[in-house]
């Protein structure tokens, strides 16, 4: 009789085992991947530009402002965020996409969270006072 209840002991804890296992794979382990912003401190961003952050769990972050490649280094501390020193190309960008590339810089440099909405494929940084600065949506 004993011997039948450790059986099933080991049963269930094996199907406790793999549904965890299952949930741990589903869940998202950072935010790594390649993005592409939607939207800059509230003002959208322009189309054409294809501002792009890509986010390795090697710690690099490279991509585009919007004109002018760049990478470095990226932090991550369970929610915590940090970027840099980023390096990026100098090519002169022409006025709105210039000035949209240095607010998206800005937003990198003040980033200090982030969080993901896994079923609509977002990644939203975050300042230090948990304000939204950058939506990105998933690219594959």
């Amino acid at each position: 009789m004993a011997s039948h209840s450790i059986f099933k002991v080991a049963a269930l804890t094996s199907v406790f085992l793999l549904s965890a296992l299952r949930l741990a794979a589903a869940a998202p382990e950072g935010p790594f991947g390649s993005w592409l912003a939607e939207d800059i401190r509230g003002a959208g961003v322009i189309d054409r530009s294809r501002t792009t952050l890509d986010i390795s769990p090697a710690g690099r972050a490279s991509g585009s402002g919007g004109c002018n490649r760049f990478q470095g280094a990226a932090k991550i501390a369970g929610a915590a965020i940090a970027f840099g020193p980023l390096v990026s190309t100098r090519m002169a960008c022409p006025g709105a996409i210039g000035d949209q590339e240095r607010k998206f810089f800005e937003a990198l440099d003040d980033a200090r969270q982030w969080t993901r909405d896994e079923q609509r494929g977002l990644l939203f940084l975050r300042d230090a006072d948990g304000r939204e600065i950058l939506r990105l949506s998933e690219t594959k």
